[in-house]
């Protein structure tokens, strides 16, 4: 099954470079269908934390550009992540799914496909 679904996430520092190696691994390991959809990795401070240590097969680093003027706002990056996810990604993906570097997959998440029910769902 391809999957139209693409994940992503932002690193900020050095304590969020192992979460998001589970977070990666987890969907790797339990994400069944979804197990081999594209991740990407925004790289917010590539001088403090570098995350090429991340990349791998289907896994990939993006640069985070955040606008200096609203770089101090406490949410302008995970902001600026999805904006650029949403300027960069092909037309073939069809979900983008944004998950903290905390999160951890246990199973499949076929719930992120929207399919073409919804054009937008959040969850805390």
């Amino acid at each position: 099954m391809k999957s139209s679904t693409l994940f992503f996430t932002q690193v900020s520092g050095a304590e969020q470079l192992p979460k998001a190696r589970l977070l990666i691994d987890s969907i790797r390991q339990f994400g069944g269908a979804m197990g081999d959809c594209p991740i990407w990795i925004f790289e917010a401070q590539p001088e403090k934390t570098p995350c090429g240590e991340l990349a791998g097969e289907n896994v990939e680093i993006k640069s985070l550009e955040v606008p200096e003027s609203v770089a101090g706002y406490i949410l302008a990056a995970k902001v600026f992540a999805c904006y650029q996810a949403e300027k960069l990604v092909n037309p073939g993906i069809k979900n983008l799914v944004w998950l903290a570097t905390d999160c951890f997959i246990v199973q499949a998440p076929l719930l992120f496909d929207l399919g073409n029910r919804y054009d937008l769902a959040l969850r805390p």
